[in-house]
């Protein structure tokens, strides 16, 4: 990649954007698509439990959470 110079600097701006993406969190604004599949399987996920579960448990509590404050700011 040092051979071509717009190659190197890509890599580099690849790397430094796929490492931010690594540490960010689900936004607030996370869009899901088909509520009642999401739900199905979440819920799912929670019944196992399980350490391989644990971050749809997470969305799953993030997802209430956000519900829950969208219900009583009504």
């Amino acid at each position: 990649f040092k051979a071509n110079k717009r190659g190197y600097y890509s890599l580099w701006l690849f790397l430094i954007l796929f490492l931010l993406s690594l540490k960010m969190k689900l936004s607030k604004c996370e869009t899901i698509i088909d509520e009642k599949k999401f739900l199905e399987s979440h819920l799912e996920r929670e019944r196992k439990g399980g350490k391989i579960n644990e971050p749809y448990i997470e969305r799953l509590n993030k997802y209430r959470k956000i519900k829950d404050e969208n219900y009583n700011k009504k």
